[in-house]
């Protein structure tokens, strides 16, 4: 990203976590979330094993357990690297998020209108109601999810900001830094690592 995209950005990033915690704390929370979720993705798939979207299933949530564990270990480790990674994996998925909600808001009354026809027994009428309801069950999906991605890319942004900025006071574990974290605020010392 440019220097003055980053720029733009770092006014407007937030401070804290849900207004509770700092950032690293939420990318934290919300990368070993991701772990957990992928594990019970892989554990029960949604796809039956015969499909040809099982394969798919399985490579994207192994994508998301390796890129969550990053996100993990980033904020964990204050590992620059790993969070930088995590951070631009964060609004690579942003925007492919909005894309699909898009394409799906394109197609969902078709969709469950054809799947709805497919069972046994279908009615016309029923069918009928199920699909006009799609694209609202989408529309409210997409108003919940949409700004929550958006704001978890803000916040894993700001610690990724963080870290890379030494002005912010805090240098990156792996980028030669030799600042000491504090579990705390009251706990604050310089180490010199070498």
């Amino acid at each position: 990203m440019s220097k003055k995209v980053e720029g733009y950005l770092d006014k407007y990033l937030p401070t804290t976590c849900c207004g509770c915690c700092e950032p690293r704390t939420g990318v934290l929370i919300v990368s070993i979330l991701g772990v957990v979720s992928a594990i019970f993705a892989l554990g029960s798939p949604s796809v039956p094993s015969g499909s040809s979207m099982h394969n798919w299933t399985i490579v994207l949530n192994l994508f998301s357990l390796t890129l969550s564990g990053i996100g993990a270990y980033g904020a964990y480790k204050r590992h620059f690297m790993c969070t930088k990674i995590y951070a631009y994996a964060n609004f690579v998925c942003l925007f492919l998020n909005i894309i699909t909600m898009i394409a799906l808001a394109a197609v969902a009354k078709d969709l469950v209108y054809h799947s709805c026809m497919s069972h046994p027994n279908p009615t016309e009428e029923v069918c009928s109601m199920v699909a006009d309801n799609a694209n609202l069950f989408v529309l409210v999906v997409a108003l919940v999810e949409i700004p929550l991605n958006v704001y978890v890319t803000l916040v894993t942004w700001s610690f990724y900001r963080t870290l890379a900025s030494p002005s912010l006071g805090e240098t990156a574990a792996g980028s030669g830094g030799g600042q000491y974290f504090p579990a705390n605020d009251d706990d604050i010392a310089v180490s010199n690592k070498v």
